[in-house]
């Protein structure tokens, strides 16, 4: 999971990488949460999106193995507000 940490943050715009890093740094109290940032694409484009974490599916040792939610880009409606 850490190695999807990295690459989420490694896309993050700038200013808003502290929005992952913030979530992703204690995984624990992350359910039933949601909240919006914006990754720039290898080829420079800007895209906004919404992430909504529902549920986290743990090991019997109690470390997260699953997180179950939705990641949508949001970036046409972004752009018409």
């Amino acid at each position: 999971m850490k190695q999807h940490n990295k690459a989420a943050v490694k896309y993050a715009h700038p200013n808003d990488r502290h929005i992952l890093k913030q979530h992703l740094k204690d995984l624990s109290n992350i359910s039933n949460t949601s909240y919006e940032y914006r990754i720039i694409t290898p080829n420079g484009n800007v895209k906004y999106l919404s992430i909504i974490v529902g549920k986290l599916l743990r090991r019997d040792d109690g470390t997260v193995r699953k997180v179950i939610g939705t990641i949508q880009d949001i970036t046409d409606r972004k752009q018409a507000e």
